[in-house]
């Protein structure tokens, strides 16, 4: 080898590490841009930036970069839909030009960009991207609870909560298989558990729920001892007898699905009241679609269900051009995975992804039901779904639409 030829392979290896580093820092900043301490949110969300770009420069110096149909076309709608929505403003056809959900779009193109970009030539690579937001989850939650525990508040409880629950759904489901230490194991579960619990303490319903729905698909998926299925049902039917039967239970159970929301003093066996008036909300949006089927009635129509949001403020114009793209990839990730993984080895990048995508695909599909804007948002809070999108397309070669 020469010395040149040393030197070489010497500046890949650093420039390799340094990009990993970049990576996983971006990772972490990004989950923390929504952290609880105003401080630490308004620094890491200045330096992601930093992170992200400085992982694009050091990726892209030396491996091509690869624009696949699917960024093209989330470019390309979000465009089409702007031109649509201003025009309809100016027409006095709509009351505002805002985009409503379809605005999130554009935020969400640069992380599947970055996913399906990212080089597996290390093994790891997978495991430190999962573990990267694990550790920004860690020192989230922390924070989260000790705000509440001080203050008893929390801030923008939706991201917050979506971002936790994220970090519960790794937990429980993918993390373990990735820890060989049962020490680890235990702390990774126990961690699971104790970010459940300051999520009920977050009044953040929907992704406690959307946790809670994929940790027992998870756990009844998998062939397991008998006992540990026993367990678990008598787990559940203590429960349901606590907040059932009990004063206490009651209580807590009522505080937290309602909450010190729109509805402070009302009767528990109101359902509407309980589900935050959506029923009557449904009702309104399905009615303005009806009324508004092609355009919809304009951005400022928020409800709290993604597809009904879509509907409500671009009708079919929104319904066709987001909502079979976005649910076409979060099922595909689910369903497809079955057919896939019997041709990979369960210790392997390819199927590591596949399964990342799986569980995290199913916790958006839960969300997106109870809230207006996830799978694509607010902000950048569904980042990593985006990643991990990127990463599944790049895996299986496909560009779909």
């Amino acid at each position: 080898m020469t010395l040149n030829t040393e030197i070489e392979n010497k500046r890949k290896i650093l420039t390799m590490s340094l990009e990993e580093a970049f990576l996983y820092l971006g990772i972490i900043t990004t989950v923390l841009s929504f952290s609880a301490n105003d401080t630490l949110s308004r620094a890491c969300s200045f330096m992601m930036y930093f992170f992200w770009l400085g992982w694009a420069v050091l990726s892209f110096s030396h491996t091509s970069v690869r624009i696949n149909k699917a960024v093209l076309y989330m470019v390309f709608v979000y465009a089409f839909l702007w031109l649509i929505m201003q025009v309809l403003y100016l027409q006095g056809i709509h009351s505002t030009s805002g985009l409503g959900p379809a605005r999130y779009i554009i935020l969400c193109v640069p992380f599947y960009f970055f996913g399906n970009n990212i080089s597996f030539d290390n093994g790891n690579v997978i495991k430190g991207i999962v573990f990267s937001y694990v550790f920004a989850h860690i020192v989230f939650t922390t924070l989260a609870f000790f705000l509440l525990f001080w203050t008893g508040v929390s801030n923008a409880k939706n991201m917050s909560g979506q971002v936790l629950g994220l970090g519960i759904v790794l937990d429980f489901s993918f993390v373990p298989r990735l820890i060989k230490s049962r020490i680890g194991r235990i702390f990774i579960y126990s961690w699971g558990v104790f970010s459940l619990i300051t999520l009920w303490f977050l009044h953040s319903r929907t992704p406690f729920i959307a946790a809670l729905i994929v940790i027992f698909f998870f756990f009844f998926e998998r062939k397991r001892n008998p006992i540990a299925y026993f367990f678990v049902i008598l787990l559940v039917i203590v429960v349901i007898v606590y907040f059932g039967q009990t004063q206490s239970g009651n209580e807590q159970l009522q505080n937290f699905l309602i909450g010190n929301r729109k509805y402070t003093e009302v009767d528990f066996s109101n359902a509407d009241a309980i589900f935050s008036g959506r029923f009557e909300i449904f009702a309104e949006a399905i009615s303005d679609f009806f009324s508004h089927p092609l355009v919809g009635v304009g951005g400022w129509a928020y409800i709290d269900n993604f597809p009904l949001h879509v509907l409500r403020v671009g009708g079919l114009t929104y319904g066709i051009l987001i909502l079979p793209f976005v649910y076409k990839r979060l099922f595909g990730c689910i369903f497809g995975f079955r057919k896939r993984k019997c041709n990979m080895k369960e210790e392997s990048n390819e199927f590591l992804i596949l399964l990342s995508a799986k569980y995290i695909s199913l916790f958006f599909i839960v969300v997106s039901l109870m809230e207006g804007y996830p799978p694509l948002g607010p902000g950048t809070s569904a980042f990593f779904l985006w990643i991990v999108l990127g990463m599944k397309d790049a895996v299986t070669e496909k560009e779909q639409i």
